[in-house]
């Protein structure tokens, strides 16, 4: 096991002298990784809005939504009595307030240091549930198959753009934690002038980045909105790579969420990513 593995598990020992029955999560991450490892059924309340359709399974009548961060009810999360609190990044104040409730861990999360964070985060949840040879097998084939698509994508230099469409405006998501996957995991090429921070995409900018490939994640979501109407962009990108080699595609929005992923997600977005190229 790596030494990351056993700085988990240290950690965790601290933490909780026993396996959590009783598990309040307040990411989709989180999550994600507890129903991989196969231990959902300890989650009593989460944040019901904010996970994925492939988690749709946790939805359960009987557990409770918490709502957003900013909009914790901590007197029901009190009643609750949980064992256990799994949280993103917090700030003092709702740290402190949680911790108040039941021992509290957070799972932070950079892009910039994508894989180390998501495999500290995943061992960070297995190890209070003796999961951690699992987690381990499953960080693993991911390694393993990310290493290989790598490869492939070393072999073919495509740039690569995911723009983020919502009732006909385009955004580029500079700090969406899929970028770190896709430019620092994979090491897809990034088009020149790519914006530092969040914009809305102009025409301008398609015909500057001239990117061999646009992905396109469709978030407009609920019924009488706007949905992604292709031929605007594929017009809008006439003269670049993407359109002449009709490589403008559409991802699952269902698991190619702005925040990070857990363990099935990373997979789900690993093979969208091998099946594009």
């Amino acid at each position: 096991m790596k030494i990351l593995a056993w700085t988990a598990l240290l950690f965790c020992g601290q933490l909780y002298a026993q396996a959590p029955e009783r598990i309040v999560v307040l990411d989709a991450a989180t999550a994600d990784t507890l129903q991989a490892l196969g231990v959902a059924d300890a989650i009593i309340a989460l944040p019901k809005a904010q996970m994925p359709a492939y988690l749709a399974p946790l939805l359960r009548e009987q557990v409770v939504d918490t709502a957003s961060l900013d909009k914790l009810a901590y007197s029901q999360l009190r009643q609750l009595k949980p064992d256990a609190i799994y949280a993103p990044s917090l700030n003092a104040k709702t740290k402190s307030a949680l911790q108040q409730i039941a021992p509290t861990q957070v799972l932070a999360f950079n892009p910039q240091q994508y894989w180390q964070d998501f495999e500290r985060n995943t061992l960070a949840v297995a190890v209070p549930h003796a999961k951690q040879s699992l987690a381990q097998q499953s960080l693993t084939h991911l390694q393993q198959q990310t290493s290989t698509l790598r490869q492939q994508i070393n072999q073919d230099k495509r740039s690569v753009v995911v723009l983020e469409h919502n009732q006909g405006h385009y955004r580029w998501e500079a700090q969406a934690a899929y970028q770190g996957l896709l430019y620092g995991v994979l090491q897809i090429k990034r088009p020149v002038n790519l914006p530092t921070q969040s914009t809305e995409v102009t025409q301008a900018q398609l015909q500057q980045w001239q990117a061999d490939a646009l992905w396109v994640i469709d978030i407009s979501g609920a019924k009488h909105q706007q949905s992604v109407d292709v031929s605007v962009l594929e017009e809008a990108a006439r003269g670049t790579p993407a359109l002449a080699n009709e490589r403008i595609k559409m991802l699952s929005p269902s698991h190619w969420t702005q925040t990070a992923v857990g363990l099935q997600g990373v997979q789900l977005q690993v093979d969208d990513v091998a099946r594009m190229w």
